[in-house]
């Protein structure tokens, strides 16, 4: 498959309209299980209050993370799940390919902890943590 006809899977109407429910229903456990995982990353940034959610979605974890007291922005590619995550709010949103993230950082001037988790299965969790500092040029 080449980039002029990939085609976005998260841009499927369907996989939106049903992305918060699996949270809710057959994904509850994975749920609880990133929750807790995401507890512990930012246990390890005691700090952070700033956080980029990199491919939002539908913004569960981004509306969650809010609720527990961080600045949450999120980033998509998918217009359809962006525009699921503005219906339900929350937290700023932009709608960007990932691979512009250092613009859409200096954009926003400031630091961020940015957490990325990315799970294909509850037993077969792969994570990624790092911490991302800005230098706004600023001293």
């Amino acid at each position: 498959m080449t980039v002029e006809n990939w085609v976005n899977p998260f841009d499927n109407p369907e996989l939106v309209a049903g992305y918060e429910t699996w949270h809710e229903t057959d994904g509850r456990s994975a749920d609880i299980a990133e929750r807790r995982l995401i507890r512990w990353l930012l246990s390890g940034l005691p700090q952070a209050q700033r956080l980029l959610e990199i491919g939002v979605g539908t913004g569960h974890f981004a509306r969650w993370l809010a609720s527990e007291g961080y600045h949450v922005t999120g980033v998509d590619l998918s217009a359809p799940m962006i525009a699921e995550a503005s219906r339900r709010g929350g937290v700023y949103l932009v709608r960007a390919d990932a691979e512009a993230l250092p613009s859409l950082m200096i954009l926003s001037m400031g630091c961020y902890s940015l957490l990325h988790l990315s799970f294909c299965r509850i037993l077969n969790v792969r994570c990624k943590k790092q911490r991302v500092s800005l230098d706004t040029g600023s001293s």
